[in-house]
């Protein structure tokens, strides 16, 4: 039996299979990894499924101060333009309330929680207060929040403080809206 010697590849052919390599590997880490193409649908802010295009109204109800804490029971309201209740549910032990759907004609809503610890008709919304007991600017209903311009899918709202009745707020200036 005759041995041929071991020939080496020449140094062209390193260099062809190298850059297929790295050809390969650049292809595939800029499709993400080749597992999938990119990111995938995250849920919305509120819970609903990723892609939903349900309106749906999320939010918090928490006391006013430096600890925001989660008021648990308030119920939250919305409401049509003229104030007649729509639909209603409560918050939970993190002062959390989610609307799944919201009717077509919900434009304002009200947050109310146990008088005996809350300041009764008072809630403080994107920095402004508002007293249920006062008309609005406009004369034709309670001053109360508007829900503002929702989008198909999850409306997240800002955080709605409610005073406890040992630290009242302070004395309103007129009605927001």
């Amino acid at each position: 039996m005759t041995l041929k010697p071991f020939r080496r590849p020449n140094l062209s052919t390193n260099n062809v299979l190298l850059a297929m390599t790295m050809s390969a590997s650049i292809i595939l880490l800029g499709c993400g990894g080749g597992g999938g193409g990119g990111p995938q649908p995250q849920p919305g802010t509120c819970g609903s499924a990723a892609g939903s295009t349900t309106t749906v109204v999320c939010g918090r109800v928490v006391t006013a101060g430096a600890l925001a804490n989660g008021v648990q029971g308030a119920s939250v309201s919305l409401l049509s333009p003229s104030g007649a209740v729509l639909t209603s549910t409560s918050t939970d032990s993190t002062g959390f309330y989610k609307f799944p759907v919201v009717p077509v004609a919900a434009t304002l809503f009200k947050v109310v929680a146990n008088s005996a610890t809350y300041t009764a008709d008072f809630a403080n919304f994107n920095g402004d207060l508002y007293d249920y007991a006062i008309q609005n600017q406009a004369k034709n209903g309670s001053c109360v929040p508007a829900l503002g311009n929702l989008i198909n899918g999850d409306n997240q709202l800002s955080n709605v403080q409610l005073y406890s009745q040992g630290t009242p707020p302070p004395p309103p200036s007129g009605c927001p809206r």
